[in-house]
């Protein structure tokens, strides 16, 4: 078959039938649903959907365009760290094959005129993607606690701190509702997939259109709860109310914090952190090495001892990799002054 690029959404709808049969043949994460869905929602973004085979075996490549510093940039539709803005995990399940079937499209395309931005990738994945010659421009931390470490918080006055207050917000959830700690616990067997959605959809703060896009990553993230072990949901229940969900996945002996979503009508009382805390000591029982919270500079994180985990943003573009350049340059300089 020769490679077709499908950019528009009437071109993609036509090649649906195409397009699911070998999505489902194949050992992809993505999904037909969510690329028309992020097609539908963003008109005016550039897709490029890369068909093709090689050796017989299918090739499915779904990139989009965003501007980064005046510059137009092509990365995947997808990444490898579980997040709301993009699906889950990335296009591939393994990362050697995407490797392989790049090179191929790069030899028989002209995919390398493009100029590529590929964010979210870790150390295992930068180090493959370095064969294709992709250029490390940059890299970030992200937050990724060491549970094979004694030491979890970032202080000892930290921890007694956040855990007086939780114990305090129970104790005045209790004399509410007359009850006591043993009647909230933690349960990831007991799951209603309907309820869970129900409950995201329901109390994650996001406009319509992003909402639109949590709920096609809650879709995608159940059709693989259903068939892969290693992907998680963690409720905290009262009794039969849920408090709070955590959507993870645990890869590596490492736990990945995806999606954290609390009950809004008992926002005051904190069980979004009860669930976290609960779930990382859980999680160190179990003997899993590493909790990742991903990144960001949200208060809560700054709890914990947390690990220098890079994530790496590699490009095939000159223009972005002397900009970087120079602008680590300049901050590095700043600093020494």
């Amino acid at each position: 078959m020769k490679i077709k690029v499908i950019s528009s959404l009437i071109n993609l709808q036509n090649s649906k039938e195409e397009i699911v049969s070998n999505i489902n043949q194949n050992n992809f994460y993505q999904s037909y649903d969510f690329i028309e869905c992020l097609m539908k929602i963003y008109p005016k973004k550039k897709f490029k959907i890369i068909l093709s085979t090689n050796e017989n075996k299918y090739i499915f490549l779904p990139l989009y365009s965003f501007k980064y510093y005046l510059r137009e940039f092509y990365g995947f539709v997808g990444s490898p760290h579980f997040n709301e803005e993009n699906s889950l995990c990335h296009t591939y399940k393994d990362q050697a094959d995407l490797v392989s079937d790049l090179e191929y499209i790069f030899s028989e395309t002209k995919l390398d005129k493009l100029s590529l931005y590929l964010n979210n990738l870790d150390h295992e994945t930068n180090s493959i993607f370095k064969v294709i010659k992709l250029i490390e421009v940059s890299c970030f931390k992200t937050n990724s606690i060491n549970l094979k470490n004694d030491i979890l918080w970032n202080s000892e006055n930290t921890k007694n701190k956040v855990i007086k207050n939780l114990d305090f917000k129970l104790r005045k959830f209790f004399n509410q509702k007359n009850s006591t700690q043993d009647d909230i616990k933690l349960d990831t067997n007991n799951i209603n997939l309907d309820d869970v959605k129900n409950f995201i959809l329901k109390n994650k703060n996001v406009n319509l259109k992003n909402k639109k896009i949590l709920n096609e990553n809650v879709k995608i993230f159940f059709s693989l709860y259903e068939k892969i072990t290693n992907v998680e949901i963690s409720q905290l229940k009262y009794k039969n109310t849920l408090l709070s969900i955590v959507l993870g996945i645990t890869n590596k002996n490492k736990y990945y914090y995806f999606m954290p979503c609390f009950n809004n009508l008992f926002h005051k009382y904190s069980f979004g952190n009860n669930h976290l805390i609960r779930l990382i000591l859980n999680k160190k029982k179990l003997g899993v090495s590493s909790f990742v919270l991903g990144a960001g500079k949200e208060k809560y994180k700054k709890n914990f001892n947390v690990d220098d985990e890079k994530i790496y943003l590699l490009t095939n573009d000159k223009y972005l990799k002397f900009f970087f350049k120079l602008k680590n340059f300049l901050v590095n300089d700043k600093i020494h002054i």
